[in-house]
């Protein structure tokens, strides 16, 4: 039996998994999330009889100095840092902590996106004994399992002087073949819905993406592969997180959830049929989505929708290969109007070509399309991705080193376009966010929506911080 740490770092409040790296914080609507890729690894340890525990610093307001004591308490064999490209610097430092009071302690780091930079990350971080890449589900159950680290598929270890990079590990075909997660190794209620401070419970429902925008890491991470879990397996797991943590908001996370019609009809009807009276959101597409689809989410308890929209420019939106147009972006969001479901839209600026005017488009149009919340963002070059290898040849951006990427990239801007600086694009942002919340028609309409009093006092708290996020 093995004593296993998993940790979040006390690095910042960050989405840590395959798909984004963003700090949270940076957010306009701050939605933290269970660490849900460490919960399956450590589900799987736990049932095989290892003891496991995760802790998440940043979540629980701890800091290094907890952290040290966390690894002097427990002393752990293995520890599993749950990092990301923006914070893999800060993070490995809890490596360096764990080997001062054990040497022997074995550390690994999880992170999305690292298989292109890997070799790079493990010589300028000493410290790391291994890296997993690609799906990680039962990874560290084969690194225990096999004294040969060779067999171990979706790794880098270290042998000798020389880095070793394993085969990549395939994709799993069959997601059912996960065990339900063990939620009773997190603190459920500190992962809450900011209007209501209820406890989200976030279920993943599917992973892959077909489609080929030129910035999103869903291919490399979970392959252009859609694969589904059962409909009759979610629904077990509704109904133990109901039954056993009286958790009634759930994220129903996927890659791109109403790509399978047949199969959200489906879920949908299964969650009628069982009479669970719960709430949920999802990310999706806009070319996805239609009125029988809609009328059923509503029904089945969807209150809302991210939708990545990215940019108010056709041009700009053909160039960075989103597959959809301006007029399929505006019905969608008409659609979700009609059935009081609430939309959270993702833009992206400043993608190589976009010019200040595009910028002003996609600003214009982010208020024509008037969804209940948005965020500006920029986007991220991560090694892999199509995006990155453009900015290479453009001269946008250098090879990509470890250390290089900054906490704040996703609002701090990492590159500039062709035509507009950094620093002109951190304005931009800031005037997008500004024309876009501070409009006497928006707060009317957000006060309208939330009824209660609790409600509105909480989402006017929510509101004043938001404000000087965008005021600052």
């Amino acid at each position: 039996m093995k004593k296993i740490l998993m940790i979040n770092p006390p690095t910042g409040i960050f989405i840590r998994d395959d798909r984004c790296q963003s700090n949270v914080e940076e957010f306009m609507i701050s939605v933290s999330r269970p660490p849900h890729e460490l919960l399956i690894m450590a589900t799987v340890l736990k049932n095989q009889g290892h003891q496991v525990i995760i802790n998440d610093y940043p979540i629980e307001k701890k800091s290094l100095a907890d952290y040290k004591h966390d690894i002097e308490e427990f002393l752990p064999d293995i520890l599993v840092i749950n990092s990301t490209l923006p914070t893999l610097s800060g993070d490995s430092v809890c490596g360096g902590i764990a080997k001062q009071i054990d040497e022997n302690i074995m550390v690994a780091l999880r992170c999305g996106a690292i298989e292109y930079i890997g070799e790079d990350a493990m010589r300028a971080e000493p410290l790391l004994d291994v890296i997993f890449y690609g799906e990680t589900d039962s990874t560290l159950s084969e690194l225990i399992k096999y004294e040969d680290k060779s067999k171990v598929r979706g790794i880098f270890y270290r042998q000798g002087r020389d880095i070793i990079k394993t085969a990549r590990r395939p994709f799993l075909e069959d997601l059912d073949c996960l065990p339900l997660i063990d939620r009773s190794l997190v603190k459920n209620e500190l992962y809450s819905r900011p209007d209501t401070n209820m406890p989200v419970g976030l279920i993943e429902v599917s992973r892959g993406c077909p489609y080929g925008c030129i910035f999103c890491l869903a291919p490399i991470s979970y392959g252009k592969n859609h694969r589904l879990r059962s409909v009759h397996r979610i629904i077990e797991e509704i109904k133990s997180c109901v039954k056993k943590y009286n958790i009634v908001d759930f994220h129903f996370k996927s890659d791109l959830f109403s790509l399978n019609r047949r199969w959200v009809l489906e879920l949908c009807r299964e969650i009628i049929k069982n009479n669970l009276k719960i709430k949920w959101f999802a990310n999706s597409r806009v070319d996805t989505i239609d009125r029988e689809l809609l009328a059923a989410m509503k029904e089945s308890g969807c209150f809302a929708l991210a939708l990545g929209i990215e940019s108010g420019s056709q041009e700009i939106l053909n160039k960075i290969k989103k597959g959809i147009t301006l007029k399929q972006i505006q019905n969608s969001f008409n659609l979700c109007k009609d059935y009081e479901i609430k939309t959270y839209g993702y833009f992206i600026i400043g993608f190589p070509w976009d010019t200040e005017e595009t910028i002003l488009e996609t600003i214009n149009f982010s208020i024509k399309v008037d969804p209940d919340y948005l965020d500006f963002f920029f986007p991220y070059a991560f090694p892999g991705t199509e995006l990155y290898q453009m900015n290479k040849e453009l001269n946008l951006i250098d090879d990509f080193s470890v250390g290089k990427a900054s906490k704040n990239s996703y609002i701090g801007s990492q590159l500039p376009t062709l035509t507009v600086s950094r620093k002109k694009l951190v304005k931009l942002r800031k005037k997008a966010l500004q024309k876009f919340y501070i409009r006497l028609k928006y707060v009317r309409k957000v006060l309208r929506n939330y009824k209660g009093f609790k409600e509105k006092m909480r989402l006017l708290r929510y509101g004043f911080f938001s404000l000087r996020k965008i005021l600052g």
